[in-house]
């Protein structure tokens, strides 16, 4: 026991040392594209706008990065496997070290530029906030497929669904268009095959959300997160967003759908041989929970169990 808290202090230890170099190199890097920004003229435009807002949110990645990867040393140090109690513990970590990012640090970074540069930030905090989930929900996923890693010695499978109504969707042709896939991917789980069950889960999920959206059109445009796109034009990313910022799902069903979204853009074709990587099972596995908890979330008799 003693020397497991010694591997946690040591892990708390590295993260504030090796994190607060990276908040000296943000300080860095938003002078640098302020100056660029200064140079070209551009500072009241989007683009320079959108260069801080990915900068931040690279920052992000790779300060939470950080927190998860030390974390994951104390259970390697120490030999023992992690397990899903484990989640609990980093994910209060993690969330612990976004709120202090995102309500301290990064708000002085953007009040240092706006003192210093004065340029004319359009609604970058809304952005911020957006790039923030999205960068939460990517390490959260590092941990889930971590813990299904370890699990997945003893049975090697993708778990069946549990019975699934869409009776709660209001359009028809939604309805049996989802049944119809749900059938594919009972199929697919059933053979195991990882990349038509990320496709399916993450169609099936779009359509329920796309009928949550226009069951009501008039709330989905009153959210804050604007796009110039019509609603029947709305991607994965626009639903889940918005659903999110009218607090119809929670926090953890966006994080996973926003796993999901991420794990069906890896298998277009062309992003596959770009990078080479392919649909493991801990992916497949983690797209239908991403399905059983929104569904759950979205339909009022839902009785669905069943979590990452």
């Amino acid at each position: 026991m003693k020397a497991l808290i010694m591997n946690w202090e040591l892990s708390d230890f590295k993260y504030r040392r090796d994190s607060n170099k990276m908040l000296r190199q943000l300080d860095v890097e938003l002078r640098e594209a302020y100056m660029s920004a200064a140079n070209r003229g551009i500072l009241n435009s989007s683009i320079f706008n959108g260069n801080v807002v990915n900068i931040i949110a690279a920052a992000l990645n790779e300060i939470l990065t950080l927190r998860i990867q030390y974390d994951f040393e104390v259970y390697a140090l120490s030999n023992t496997p992690i397990t899903r109690a484990d989640t609990e513990i980093f994910y209060e970590r993690i969330t612990s070290a976004l709120e202090a990012l995102s309500q301290h640090a990064i708000p002085s970074k953007i009040n240092n530029l706006r003192r210093n540069a004065r340029p004319e930030f359009l609604c970058i905090e809304d952005d911020i906030q957006k790039r923030t989930n999205v960068v939460q929900a990517r390490i959260q996923g590092i941990i889930w497929e971590k813990v299904l890693e370890n699990e997945l010695t003893s049975y090697g499978k993708i778990p069946s669904l549990p019975d699934i109504s869409f009776d709660f969707i209001n359009d028809q042709l939604f309805r049996q268009r989802v049944n119809s896939e749900l059938d594919e991917l009972t199929d697919n789980i059933k053979n195991c095959n990882k990349r038509s069950v990320v496709e399916r889960c993450g169609s099936i999920a779009e359509t329920v959300l796309l009928d949550l959206m226009l069951s009501d059109e008039q709330r989905a445009l009153s959210s804050t997160i604007k796009t110039s796109k019509p609603i029947r034009r709305w991607g994965l990313d626009d639903l889940s967003n918005v659903a999110l910022n009218l607090q119809l799902i929670n926090n953890e069903c966006y994080q996973l759908i926003e796993l999901l979204r991420s794990y069906r853009n890896t298998i277009h074709p062309g992003q596959e041989l770009r990078t080479g990587i392919s649909v493991t099972i801990e992916q497949a596995i983690i797209s239908t929970q991403a399905l059983i908890i929104l569904i759950r979330a979205l339909s009022p008799v839902s009785d669905l169990s069943g979590r990452v």
